[in-house]
């Protein structure tokens, strides 16, 4: 006889953000929502890239969503980061899955020049963010797809649930991580 009655564990999820180059990179929200879309709990993850949510119920669907400061397109992009994709348009050098995200401007699953066009319209000043008004791309680690949403349930405490921030349009990772 269970001596506790129905009590439960409290289960935690934690880890941390890295940027392409594997630096720590942080300063954004995350929100952790019960599986109708109610919120549970919010946080910051500063500028370490670390986070912790605690009191989570094991076999409960949650999803955890993140977002950062979208007030900076331009953060490391630059002419040479076209360089650099018109090179992997053309073949000549190829980028990594990862980087790859990041060039693909238009989120249409492609680098292609339309995505060019796009981002030398940004340099240009002629648009002020990008198609879908999001700078940054959450990859969880060991994917190679982005979201800013992700499901989970969990049966035990985990510690190294881990996500690659990628800036888009720079490929070249030169952006500053905590803005």
């Amino acid at each position: 006889m269970c001596l506790f009655g129905n009590l439960q564990a409290q289960l935690s999820l934690s880890g941390q953000f890295v940027t392409l180059s594997g630096d720590d990179s942080g300063d954004l929200d995350i929100e952790l929502r019960d599986a109708n879309g109610n919120m549970i709990s919010t946080q910051h993850a500063g500028c370490g890239g670390t986070y912790t949510i605690t009191g989570l119920e094991a076999g409960v669907d949650y999803s955890i969503h993140f977002s950062k400061d979208n007030s900076s397109p331009l953060n490391g992009v630059s002419t040479f980061d076209m360089v650099v994709i018109s090179k992997h348009i053309l073949g000549v050098q190829p980028l990594s899955n990862l980087a790859a995200l990041a060039a693909d401007i238009d989120g249409d699953g492609f680098t292609t020049v339309i995505d060019m066009i796009f981002l030398r319209r940004l340099i240009l000043s002629i648009i002020t963010s990008f198609p879908d008004g999001e700078s940054w791309l959450f990859v969880k680690e060991g994917n190679n797809f982005a979201s800013t949403s992700y499901d989970i349930q969990l049966s035990e405490s985990v510690t190294d649930y881990n996500f690659i921030i990628i800036k888009k349009g720079d490929v070249t990772g030169n952006h500053a991580g905590c803005e």
